[in-house]
C-alpha cells in the first residue's frame, strides 16, 4: 500500500516537473506567468519530499542537456530545495574598499547565510504556541471535552474565519489572539454545555505567504510557517546578496514600513528584538548596502563592515572585536580616497582622543599595525647547555647570570665541553654588522671574571666536536676555495614532511591575515615535527659555515690557517688513542656539519681566525681557538698536556709577529719554562713540542736460519747488524755466514722503479727504431720481438731487494764499516754450512 501511495504522488508531480522544465527552457507559459508566480503555483501543493524529487529530476535533466538555459534555477531552489550550502554566485563588490580588500578580507555577516543556515534557523514545528499568536484560516484547534461529556475534536478554521463547534455553532475566531480564543470557547462551553470542561490546544500551524524582495540571493514569494520571523524568511531565500544591506532590512505590511531589522545587532550584540513575526502578505525588502569600510591588521575580526550613520575609528575597532594583543594602538593607518579620486594615507593614534574620534566614511581602509614578531629585550644561549633558550635582557645583565640560568653542561661520553673559550655574537653599533667576540669560559664560570651583555646578544658554548671540525677535510677544502656541490638525489634522505617550503609553513589564513603568526605552529607536536624536518632538510645541503670560509679563502689569513693545519697533518705518526678517536669523529663530507655552523655560519670563520696550533708531543695536538688574553699554559691544558716523551726544556715557536733579518717569520727555539709562564698567545701561532729522548724505531726485523734464537725483533734507532746477531744469541756451529741472504723493502722498491725506467727507455728506443725503418720487412722482426719480450719481463719481474753483506761477527768486529745499519722490515736468513763441493766446467768428470 505504501508503494502505491508513493507511485501515485510521483505521477501526480510529473506534470508539474515537465511544466517547470518548459518554463525554465523559455516556454511561452513561463514568459506569461513570470518566475515568481510560476514558482509558487508549481510547488504550493507539494510536500517537501515531492518538491525535492521534482528538483532532482530537473538536475538530472540539466546534466543530460548541458545546452539548456537554466537561468531560473534559483527560483526552483527557493521554492523548496533544502540542499545545504546552495548559494548563487555573489554579485560584484560595490565599493572601492571592497574592490581593494576582496582578495584578503571577507564581507562581515554574510557567512551567516551559508551552509546549513536554512535548517538551523527554520522555526521549530513542535514549539509551544505563544499567547499572542493570531488565529487565522488554516489553523486547527484541538479541543478536549471532559466531565459530563468526553470527546476530542479537531476544528479547522474556515476561510471566513469561523470554527464550527458541535452543539454551539460557528464561532468567529479569525484575527483573535490564541489566549482570547481559548477564553471565548471556554466561556461558551461553560455557559451552554452544563458540566463540561475544555482543554484547548493548537494543531499544525498554517502556512503563510510572504514576499522577499530587494538585494537577496533568491527573491520571490515563499510559503513559511505562521511563526516565522524576518530572519526565517531570509534564510528561506538563501540570505542577503553581497550587494544588500544587513543594517536596515525593512518589514512592510499594507504598504507601510512597520519594522526594521539590523542584523549587526544580532551578530555583534546578540539582540534579536527587531526580528518581528510575519503575517500573510508581508513584504521583506532588502535595500542596497550603505557605506562600507575595511578593517584589517591586528584586530580580532578583520573584515569589511557596513557603516550606518557616523562611525569613529574607536567604534570601528570595537565592531571588529577590538585590537589584538600585539596591536600597536599608537599607529593606525587610514587609507582614504580624496576628492581627486586618489588614495591617501593618514596615520592615526588610537590612544589619543582625536585619533579615537576620527570619523570614517565609505571606502576607507583602516589597518591596525601589529608588533614585530621578534622580542627586543632578549639574549639567546645555545650550544652545550642544559636549557638553550631566549632569556630576558635588562640593563646591567651579566654573562655569569645568564650562564647560571642556562646551566653549562659538563663533559659526558661522546660530547665534551670546550672550556677554554665561549662566543658572544653582538651587533656593531657603527657598521650594524653582527660580529663575534670571545670570552674565557673557565674564568667566568669560576667567578673570576664577568662582563655585561647587551640586548640581542647570542652566547654560544662550544664542544670538542665543534673544535675538531676546524681541522676536518671539508674545512681544509673550503680554505682552498673549494665548495662541494649538492649531493645526488639518492643521497638526500629528506622526509616527505621536510619538503614543505618556508612560504607554505608561514602561510596565513585568508579570513584572518593579521592574526596568523608565522612563528607559532598549530600545536607543540607540529612545531617540534617542523623543527626536526627543517634540520633534516638542512643536512641535505653543504654546511653553511663552509660557504663563509670560501669567501675568505683568498686572504693571507686563510694561508696562515692552512699553514697551521698542514703542520698539524705532518706531525709524528705516534698518536694517542684520544687523538685517533678525535680524528675518527671528524666528518668526511661537507654535508656532515655541527649544527652550530649551520645556525651561526660566521662562527666557523671566527674560530679559525682565533686558532692557535699545538703540534708534536701533545696528547691531543690540533688547532685550538683561544681567547685574546689566553696563555700557553691554558693552550697546553686544552691540548691534554705534554706527553711523557716531550722535551720540557725547549720548544719550537712560530708567530707572524717575529721574523728574521729579512722580515720573514721563522720557527724559534725558546725556553719552555718562560713560555709556560707569562707568555701570551696570538692568533695564528704554532707551538711544536719536541721529543726529549731517543725513541725506538717504529718497526721490527726478522732473523731466520742458523742463529740460536731466530724470530722477530723490535729494533731501536741506530741499531746495526752485529747488534742484531748478538741479540739473536750469535751463530750456531752449523751456520754459514758467507751465504747469508739479506733483503730490504726499500731496496726492492728501488729495483722496481729502476726496472720500470729501463723498460720505458727500451720501449721508446724500440719505437724510434721502428719509425726509422731499422726493422725492414722480413728482416729484424725477430729482434723486435726479442726486445718486446725483454720490456715485458722488466715490467713484470718482482725483485727481491737483496743486499750483499758481511754476516760473520768476527769480520764485522774487525771492520766496523761493514756493519750495516738496520731498517724496519729487514729480513736476514743464515743458511747451513754446505757439506759438498761442486766442480763444473772443462773437467773430465763434473759433479759434487
Amino acid at each position: 500500500m505504501g508503494r502505491f501511495k508513493f507511485a501515485a504522488r510521483a505521477l501526480a508531480a510529473l506534470p508539474l516537473v515537465f511544466t517547470l522544465m518548459a518554463a525554465l527552457l523559455g516556454s511561452p507559459l513561463a514568459a506569461a506567468q513570470g518566475n515568481a508566480g510560476l514558482d509558487f503555483s508549481l510547488f504550493q501543493g507539494l510536500s517537501s519530499e515531492d518538491r525535492e524529487k521534482a528538483l532532482q529530476a530537473l538536475r538530472n535533466f540539466k546534466s543530460s542537456n548541458p545546452d539548456a538555459d537554466f537561468s531560473s534555477a534559483n527560483a526552483a531552489s527557493r521554492a523548496g530545495s533544502t540542499r545545504p550550502g546552495m548559494r548563487s554566485a555573489p554579485r560584484p563588490v560595490s565599493t572601492a574598499a571592497e574592490a581593494t580588500a576582496s582578495t584578503e578580507l571577507p564581507l562581515f555577516g554574510y557567512e551567516l547565510f551559508g551552509g546549513d543556515a536554512r535548517n538551523l534557523f527554520s522555526p521549530p514545528a513542535n514549539a509551544p504556541v505563544p499567547a499572542e499568536y493570531t488565529i487565522g484560516p488554516g489553523d486547527v484547534l484541538r479541543v478536549q471535552l471532559f466531565g459530563n461529556q468526553n470527546d476530542s475534536l479537531n476544528l479547522p478554521i474556515s476561510r471566513d474565519g469561523a470554527v464550527n463547534f458541535p452543539k454551539l455553532g460557528p464561532i468567529q475566531v479569525a484575527g483573535l489572539k490564541f489566549d482570547d480564543v481559548k477564553l471565548l470557547i471556554e466561556r461558551r462551553v461553560a455557559h451552554e454545555m452544563i458540566g463540561v470542561q475544555t482543554n484547548i490546544t493548537l494543531g499544525p500551524l498554517r502556512g503563510i505567504q510572504v514576499f522577499l524582495l530587494g538585494d537577496v540571493v533568491a527573491p520571490g514569494s515563499y510559503s513559511v510557517n505562521a511563526q516565522a520571523t524576518i530572519s526565517n524568511a531570509l534564510m528561506a531565500g538563501e540570505g542577503v546578496a553581497p550587494s544588500g544591506t544587513l543594517r536596515d532590512i525593512q518589514l512592510k505590511r499594507g504598504g507601510r514600513v512597520i519594522g526594521h531589522l539590523d542584523l549587526y545587532d544580532f551578530l555583534l550584540r546578540g539582540n534579536s528584538g527587531g526580528d518581528a513575526r510575519l503575517q500573510s502578505g508581508d513584504v521583506i525588502f532588502v535595500p542596497p548596502a550603505g557605506g562600507r569600510v575595511a578593517i584589517s591588521g591586528a584586530v580580532r575580526r578583520p573584515a569589511i563592515y557596513e557603516i550606518r550613520g557616523r562611525l569613529s575609528a574607536a567604534g570601528a575597532i570595537a565592531m571588529a572585536g577590538g585590537t589584538a594583543a600585539d596591536a600597536r594602538k599608537t599607529q593606525l593607518m587610514l587609507e582614504r580616497i580624496n576628492g581627486n579620486g586618489q588614495r591617501t594615507l593618514t596615520e592615526i593614534n588610537l590612544a589619543s582622543e582625536g585619533g579615537a574620534a576620527q570619523s570614517l566614511r565609505d571606502g576607507d581602509r583602516l589597518r591596525v599595525l601589529g608588533a614585530t614578531g621578534s622580542v627586543d629585550n632578549r639574549v639567546e644561549v645555545m650550544g652545550h647547555v642544559r636549557y638553550p633558550a631566549l632569556y630576558a635582557w635588562t640593563p646591567g645583565l651579566k654573562l655569569s647570570r645568564v650562564l647560571g640560568l642556562a646551566q653549562v653542561k659538563p663533559s659526558v661520553a661522546g660530547v665534551e665541553l670546550y672550556p677554554a673559550l665561549g662566543l658572544i655574537e653582538r651587533s656593531n653599533a657603527v657598521s650594524g654588522l653582527r660580529e663575534w667576540r670571545s670570552f674565557d669560559l673557565a674564568t667566568v664560570t669560576a667567578g673570576r671574571a664577568d662582563e655585561r651583555l647587551e640586548a640581542e646578544d647570542r652566547v654560544v658554548i662550544l664542544t670538542r666536536n665543534d673544535i675538531d671540525y676546524l681541522g676536518s677535510a671539508p674545512v681544509r677544502a673550503a680554505l682552498r676555495g673549494e665548495l662541494p656541490s649538492s649531493p645526488e638525489p639518492a643521497d638526500l634522505a629528506v622526509p616527505a614532511h621536510a619538503a614543505t617550503s618556508d612560504a607554505e609553513t608561514r602561510a596565513r589564513p585568508a579570513t584572518d591575515p593579521a592574526l596568523a603568526d608565522p612563528g607559532i605552529a598549530s600545536g607543540a607536536d607540529s612545531a617540534t615535527a617542523r623543527t626536526e624536518a627543517q634540520k633534516e632538510a638542512r643536512k641535505s645541503r653543504p654546511c653553511e659555515g663552509l660557504a663563509e670560509v670560501v669567501k675568505m679563502s683568498d686572504s693571507a689569513r686563510a694561508l696562515a690557517i692552512r699553514l697551521a693545519l698542514n703542520a698539524q697533518e705532518g706531525t709524528s705518526e705516534i698518536k694517542t688513542r684520544a687523538a685517533e678517536t678525535s680524528k675518527a669523529r671528524q666528518p668526511k663530507t661537507a654535508f656532515d656539519c655541527p649544527e652550530l655552523f649551520r645556525t651561526a655560519p660566521t662562527a666557523l670563520v671566527f674560530l679559525l681566525e682565533q686558532g692557535v696550533a699545538v703540534l708534536g708531543e701533545a696528547r691531543r695536538p690540533g688547532l685550538y681557538p683561544m681567547p685574546s688574553d689566553g696563555s700557553f699554559a691554558q693552550l697546553l691544558q686544552v691540548a691534554g698536556g705534554a706527553t711523557d716523551e716531550a722535551d720540557t726544556r725547549t720548544l719550537d715557536y712560530y708567530t707572524a709577529n717575529q721574523g728574521d733579518e729579512a722580515g720573514l717569520p721563522r720557527f724559534h727555539s725558546v725556553d719552555f719554562a718562560s713560555v709556560a709562564g707569562s707568555h701570551s698567545l696570538h692568533a695564528g701561532d704554532i707551538y711544536q713540542l719536541k721529543p726529549g729522548k731517543v725513541l725506538p724505531e717504529v718497526g721490527s726485523v726478522t732473523v731466520a736460519g742458523e742463529v740460536r734464537f731466530p724470530g722477530r725483533y723490535v729494533i731501536s734507532r741506530g741499531e746495526h747488524l752485529a747488534d742484531l746477531l748478538a741479540r739473536a744469541g750469535g751463530l750456531n756451529e752449523n751456520a754459514y755466514p758467507y751465504g747469508a741472504v739479506f733483503t730490504r723493502e726499500s731496496t726492492r722498491n728501488a729495483e722496481i722503479v729502476s726496472n720500470r725506467r729501463a723498460a720505458s727507455d727500451l720501449r721508446e728506443a724500440l719505437a724510434t727504431a721502428a719509425t726509422k725503418g731499422a726493422f725492414s720487412q722480413g728482416q729484424g722482426s725477430g729482434g723486435a720481438a726479442l726486445l718486446s719480450d725483454v720490456v715485458s719481463r722488466l715490467e713484470n719481474t718482482q725483485p727481491v731487494g737483496r743486499i750483499v753483506i758481511e754476516a760473520d761477527p768476527m769480520a764485522l768486529a774487525a771492520n766496523p764499516n761493514l756493519n750495516l745499519l738496520l731498517e724496519p722490515g729487514d729480513v736476514l736468513t743464515i743458511p747451513k754450512r754446505p757439506g759438498a763441493v761442486t766442480v763444473t766446467g772443462q773437467v773430465l768428470n763434473p759433479g759434487s
